[in-house]
This record gives structure tokens, sequence and C-alpha cells, in this order.
């Protein structure tokens, strides 16, 4: 959304400078304050987020039968079952564990080198697949 708003707002400098309506100082400025703005979004609101959510900090527990998979913390564990989740996507260096078009767990795949790496296409309920990144 944000990107479709800056975007536009450069088109319009920009055609607005084509016709002499805004001077080289505002396409300037306007094109600072884009790259500003994106950088605060996508990069420091992020790290400031994880740097300060006691969530990302927790040591996470992860195991799975052929029936469900656990999640745990110190504060206890919660079992899923498999099917739950709509659709699993394994790339090189995560596993993407669906429950909507909207909403995923996003595991490590380094987790699962100290145990059997786990065959999550037989798990899910419906539809899964594997990326290459």
């Amino acid at each position: 959304m944000f990107s479709y708003t800056f975007l536009l707002l450069l088109l319009v400098t920009i055609a607005g400078s084509i016709f002499n309506l805004v001077n080289v100082g505002a396409v300037t400025g306007i094109i600072i304050m884009i790259l500003l703005i994106s950088a605060t979004f996508w990069f420091l609101l992020p790290i400031s987020i994880y740097n300060k959510s006691y969530t990302f900090k927790e040591f996470i527990r992860l195991g799975y039968t052929e029936s469900e998979m656990t999640i745990g913390t110190e504060n206890g564990d919660r079992p899923m079952s498999w099917s739950n989740f709509s659709q699993i996507v394994e790339t090189r260096t995560f596993f993407f564990l669906y429950r909507d078009k909207k909403s995923f767990f996003l595991f490590p795949s380094a987790h699962f080198l100290l145990m059997k790496r786990p065959t999550v296409s037989a798990r899910c309920s419906k539809t899964s697949s594997t990326a290459t990144r």
C-alpha cells in the first residue's frame, strides 16, 4: 500500500517538474522523504520491535509427531494438529506453515539440522510446496 502511494507521489512530482510547476529542490526533497519513510517502515521499525519484544528473546521448543506439532516456551507447550495448516512451504532457510492466506508460522530450517528432518508434505491436510530460495 505504501509503495503505491510513494510511486504516485513520485510520478506527480516528476510530472510537476516537467511542466515547471515544481522546482528541482522540491523533487529532491520529496525523493529523500520517500527514501527516509521507506527505510523507517521496512528497516528501522522492524529492528526496534525485534529488539524490544520479549517474544523474540524467548527460547522456543519445537517438536512434532505424525499427528501434531508442539510449540513450547517456558510458559508452556501448545500442540497443534497438522490439519490446522493449509499449506507448508519449505525453502532453503525456512519452513512456512500457513494457517490461512494471511497468517503463518516461520521456523528456521537450521532447527531441524540437529534432529531428523520432517517430511512435511505428508503432514499437511491440503497442499504443500517446496521453494528454492
